[in-house]
């Protein structure tokens, strides 16, 4: 059955837009939970209580010593969450890359970052969207069989290869019959009634088989 390319390119903008989607929602959840002023202090930062969540001057802890407090905390407003910046820096940071930058995580894929400063703060990380989840099974349910495609033309190969070891060891049933198994294998790959994961097991055996073989009468 031929692959319908357009269908599946379809379905993956679908399932990019609900992972997307769905780390916006974390972000903003993130934002929504944890201020900038949370994390500063959780750093170690020392700040003042204020009542009305002004912005506060700070000593930046990220480029040594600071004898003046060159670095402000802002509170969220109608453009955007709580921020830092840095007049010595020139660098601005909302709650997520502060955490980031004090847990030294700034090398680390953001996803990764995401899942920790969840567990950090106890927040529960909502659930992937369906669709994106799926989108996910089929693409390592794809690289799988490409995996089996490519162990099994090996697997061909060295059979082939290993018909005379067989016959000098007057065993050509066992060389037909591990062909026998192979056309079957193939034939329950193309009609994907086999788990690419059980169908990879299934060359092994036939690999080990052959290797026995070629153990007993090493011809060359």
């Amino acid at each position: 059955m031929a692959r319908d390319y357009r269908k599946e390119a379809q379905a993956e903008s679908l399932a990019q837009k609900a992972r997307k989607s769905w780390y916006r929602d974390r972000v903003q959840l993130l934002h929504d939970r944890v201020s900038a002023f949370d994390v500063l202090r959780d750093g170690g930062v020392s700040l003042k209580q204020s009542s009305d969540n002004q912005p506060e001057q700070f000593s930046c802890p990220f480029h040594g010593r600071d004898e003046n407090p060159s670095a402000r905390v802002y509170p969220e407003d109608a453009n955007g969450p709580s921020h830092a910046w840095c007049f010595v820096c020139q660098e601005r940071w909302d709650s997520i890359t502060l955490w980031r930058k004090f847990h030294q995580m700034e090398e680390q894929p953001f996803p990764q970052v995401l899942s920790a400063m969840e567990r950090s703060y106890g927040l529960e990380t909502p659930a992937l969207p369906a669709e994106a989840a799926l989108n996910e099974q089929v693409s390592r349910s794809d690289s799988m069989w490409e995996a089996f495609k490519s162990l099994y033309a090996v697997c061909e190969t060295r059979l082939c290869s290993s018909y005379m070891t067989f016959k000098h060891l007057d065993d050509r049933d066992g060389y037909l019959k591990l062909g026998i198994v192979l056309d079957k294998l193939r034939h329950k790959a193309t009609q994907r009634s086999i788990r690419p994961e059980d169908a990879q097991k299934v060359l092994r055996k036939v690999l080990d088989k052959i290797g026995e073989k070629e153990r007993k009468c090493p011809i060359g």
